[in-house]
């Protein structure tokens, strides 16, 4: 509706209120509630996780990561706000190649970011010889995927969930490590 950005618009206004640089005492809860604005000019907290897995520097370099949704919310293409932009910019920066799905937003992805970036034509074919899953929008069909296909496809079994949508027993019964926001 008319409403959609009423949420990003407002999280920059409590970022210039109560930003962690104007109240560091509040910066781990602020990260918990936000978990996908950069604070002050810092990376969202998806790239600081790969970059902890990883390692700084080159650690990135070479590595393959799939992206699981690119619009800033499900049932949309709009990708004004999108954590998937930042992510792209970051992980190719970083020497990454990132193969992205999103079941809407592909060509208005294309349009911004041209051919940085595999498109994949369904959410298993982005996992192929991924080293790590980032899951950025949460639409329905990202929720039950079939776990033996994930791991199968993948290099790595990693899973950093940006939404906090799977299940950790369910991830770790089937051999994935597993990351989820502020948990």
């Amino acid at each position: 509706g008319h409403h959609k950005h009423f949420v990003p618009n407002h999280t920059k206004r409590l970022d210039m209120f109560y930003s962690p640089i104007r109240h560091p005492h509040l910066e781990p809860s602020y990260r918990k509630l936000f978990p996908f604005l950069p604070i002050n000019g810092r990376k969202p907290i998806l790239f600081d996780k790969l970059q902890a897995i990883f390692g700084a520097g080159d650690g990135l370099r070479g590595k393959t990561v799939a992206l699981w949704g690119l619009a800033f919310k499900p049932e949309t293409d709009d990708m004004r706000e999108s954590t998937a932009l930042v992510m792209i910019d970051l992980l190719t920066a970083a020497g990454c190649t990132v193969r992205a799905y999103d079941p809407v937003a592909m060509d208005e992805c294309r349009r911004r970011v041209g051919d940085r970036v595999t498109y994949c034509r369904d959410m298993y074919d982005a996992l192929l010889d991924a080293d790590a899953l980032l899951l950025v929008t949460e639409w329905k069909e990202f929720r039950l995927p079939a776990w033996p296909v994930v791991k199968k496809a993948m290099r790595r079994p990693l899973v950093i969930d940006g939404r906090n949508i799977f299940d950790a027993e369910e991830l770790a019964e089937n051999g994935f490590e597993y990351h989820c926001i502020g948990k």
